[in-house]
């Protein structure tokens, strides 16, 4: 028994004729009349009889007709809620991130520019983003500081954006009366910041390295807002990037720091999607935010 068979038999049975029932379908009268037989066949009862010039549902046929139209009902339900998340899925980008200071803008940013999408956004230490954009759980992933060596055996990367970072300091601080900070005041400061494997705290490490600091850590947390609390709190000082400044009860707290360091943003995707129009598509859009972005923090 095939839903085709199921199809047809419902059409005759509703219609309650044959002939009209095959035209209805684009189907010879014989071979409907040929399907309907198999089934009373292969159900062992007749569905049909002739009344006049039609047909009428044996008691057999009309308990077959509930049931077809439950299970078309069924199979109909799948095929448009299957649509639906296909339709859904084709207008969602996947991005996964651990920069996620830039996000909210991002968002504004891509809602603005393509209003019938959406950016579908998951937050990753660095082995997550590495494994999520291999297997394609993901479409796109942003990291700093960008992949190298083995790291990109399966994934292809573009650098958007270059970040200085400066640091936030607690209310009262008297560090707050300068306008760019000495990196050695920082030394013994108490520190909040992100947990090894985020992107912020990946570009520290090798920040720490080169100055040779050896940071008091107070508080971790790859929740940004948990960070700027503790430092309005007064647990210690936090790095950010200069994107924060955007943000007025925060960006009164930051100061640029007096080295020429910085961080770099990488876009990431996997190399079978090279070529697509749509990952042209994302990059582009990715490269004009920043380079807005840059615009707007100079």
């Amino acid at each position: 028994m095939e839903l085709r068979d199921l199809r047809f038999f419902a059409m005759a049975a509703q219609m309650r004729h044959i002939s009209r029932a095959a035209d209805r379908l684009g189907v010879s009268q014989p071979f409907l009349t040929k399907i309907i037989k198999q089934l009373e066949n292969e159900l062992g009862a007749p569905l049909l009889e002739p009344s006049g010039r039609g047909v009428e549902l044996t008691e057999c046929g009309e308990y077959l007709l509930k049931k077809s139209q439950e299970i078309l009902r069924s199979v109909d339900e799948i095929y448009d809620d299957i649509g639906a998340l296909l339709g859904e899925r084709q207008n969602t980008v996947r991005l996964m991130t651990d920069a996620g200071g830039y996000m909210p803008a991002m968002i504004y940013a891509y809602k603005a520019r393509f209003p019938e999408r959406k950016l579908s956004i998951s937050y990753g230490f660095r082995e997550d983003i590495i494994r999520t954009v291999e297997n394609g759980t993901v479409d796109f992933a942003l990291v700093t500081p960008p992949l190298d060596g083995a790291e990109l055996r399966h994934i292809n990367q573009k650098t958007v954006y270059r970040e200085y970072a400066g640091v936030i300091l607690p209310p009262g601080d008297p560090l707050l009366d300068c306008d760019v900070v000495d990196i050695n005041e920082l030394r013994d400061k108490p520190l909040v910041t992100s947990p090894i494997g985020a992107g912020v705290r990946n570009n520290l490490e090798l920040f720490f390295a080169k100055y040779g600091f050896k940071p008091q850590i107070m508080c971790e947390s790859n929740d940004i807002n948990i960070v700027f609390k503790g430092v309005l709190g007064g647990l210690g000082y936090a790095y950010m990037p200069k994107i924060v400044t955007l943000d007025a009860s925060v960006g009164k707290l930051y100061r640029d720091i007096n080295v020429d360091e910085y961080g770099e943003v990488a876009l990431c995707w996997n190399k079978s999607a090279d070529g697509h129009p749509e990952t042209a598509e994302f990059a582009a859009f990715v490269s004009a935010f920043f380079a807005e972005l840059n615009e707007k923090l100079k």
